[in-house]
């Protein structure tokens, strides 16, 4: 199956508005050697201690996560709180080969649910810049309209993040939060996901996005152990 992937990415080189990539939420953060999704559970469950105990350990995430957004209502103490987490951050080899097909020209549009910025420091090792080489765009800081006319309009390659950003103060932590980000530009996702789509690190935080892929697109190939 990798090799029907490869040829068909190779068969779009540097063309737009063919396919999609996706990296979900079980990306590895490197050195720590744990996904995002886990880092933000990690976090929560830490926070949350005692109040999530008496819960089925498979509901304790969940619980956390719930709880831990309620209390920390605004994203730059969210942000602020992750970041300290992440201080010895670093990108890892699937950020530095995600960043050379990107700087090749096999990926014109990318969605990632990492709110980290790893891949923005891999493609900045590819002399790549966001503004100037890349648009980088954040679902739940730019305004709806500036990423639809980036994502569709854009001659240059497109970074959406849809799970977050650090630098901008934005973190969604559960569905519903996430569902609330990505409810703005939702007209925008069910158009361009009818392309092509290759799911990558595909999670249980990321289901929020797959609800916007509509059934009558192109092909969808999974990159993962276990389809959804």
């Amino acid at each position: 199956m990798i090799a029907v992937i490869a040829d068909q990415v190779k068969a779009f080189r540097h063309q737009l508005g063919k396919h999609v990539f996706f990296v979900g939420s079980r990306a590895v953060l490197q050195p720590y050697e744990i996904t995002v999704q886990e880092m933000l559970e990690n976090m929560a469950l830490e926070w949350a201690g005692d109040r999530v105990a008496a819960l089925p350990p498979d509901q304790r995430p969940a619980a956390a996560l719930a709880a831990f957004a309620e209390a920390y209502p605004e994203g730059r103490d969210r942000t602020a709180l992750l970041a300290a987490r992440l201080a010895d951050l670093r990108p890892g080899e699937g950020n530095v080969q995600l960043a050379r097909l990107i700087k090749d020209g096999y990926v014109p549009l990318l969605f990632t649910m990492s709110p980290d910025d790893a891949l923005e420091r891999a493609l900045a090792g590819q002399r790549l810049t966001a503004g100037e080489d890349y648009h980088c765009v954040v679902a739940g800081a730019d305004a709806p309209s500036a990423i639809d006319v980036v994502v569709r309009e854009s001659s240059r390659v497109v970074v959406v993040k849809c799970g977050g950003d650090i630098s901008r103060k934005v973190l969604p932590l559960t569905e519903d939060e996430i569902r609330a980000v990505l409810a703005p530009i939702s007209d925008m996702l069910r158009t361009v996901l009818r392309r092509m789509i290759v799911f990558t690190a595909y999670g249980e935080r990321d289901r929020p996005f797959l609800e916007h892929v509509p059934r009558d697109g192109d092909r969808v190939y999974w990159v993962i152990l276990h389809i959804p």
